[in-house]
């Protein structure tokens, strides 16, 4: 017997293979972006069109989680707006996101997981090369990192517990599951992943180790 939730399920999945499969590809070709358009030195803005995920505990590739239609270039300075923040890292590009007006990112008591609320409030995706971000951070003041804390966990350990403990003492920025970290692991733990030699300088990592 199928079951209301079943339903849903194979409506969900049905929605997505059209969305992505048909028609994003017809807005591609129609908007672009032409490879004359992807400027080295800018960052590709997109619309958001819809949301397209069809559950939001599934990992896609990001740009597939939305409905997108090329808008316009535009100079690596937006990406310094406040409502503008990184939301993961493919195997080519930077893909950042600039959220809905009066969305507080970084409120655990509304919004528990970082990668959650960026998907909902997101209006524009925006994304750039992994050299033209490096170029970018190079005219930003260096930071050492030692005010950043990283805490590794497995799943169902207590570590959004402790997350939203830390976040109410009003001493921490918290992000709780942050895609980018996500995104990275992942590549760098699939099997026969090599990251190309500019990307290795600027991280620090040897992978002949």
């Amino acid at each position: 017997m199928i079951v209301l939730e079943d339903v849903y399920t194979l409506l969900a999945s049905a929605y997505y293979l059209l969305a992505s499969g048909v028609v994003q590809p017809i807005l591609n070709s129609l908007f672009g972006p032409r490879i004359s358009e992807r400027c080295k030195t800018n960052i590709c803005s997109f619309t958001i069109l819809a949301d397209i995920k069809p559950f939001h505990a599934i990992h896609l590739r990001e740009k597939q989680s939305f409905l997108l239609k090329f808008c316009e270039t535009k100079d690596l300075a937006y990406l310094d707006r406040e409502d503008v923040t990184l939301y993961a890292v493919s195997e080519e590009e930077f893909i950042f996101v600039r959220t809905k007006p009066g969305v507080d990112l970084y409120n655990m008591e509304e919004h528990p997981f970082l990668y959650e609320i960026q998907h909902l409030s997101a209006v524009e995706l925006l994304t750039a090369s992994h050299s033209t971000i490096f170029e970018y951070l190079k005219s930003k003041p260096v930071r050492d990192g030692s005010n950043i804390s990283y805490v590794h966990n497995h799943g169902r350990c207590g570590s959004t517990l402790i997350a939203t403990m830390m976040f109410k003492t009003n001493k921490f920025i918290v992000q709780s599951e942050p895609n980018p970290i996500l995104s990275l692991s992942l590549m760098f733990n699939r099997q026969g992943f090599v990251v190309n030699r500019k990307t290795q300088k600027y991280l620090g990592v040897d992978q002949g180790m």
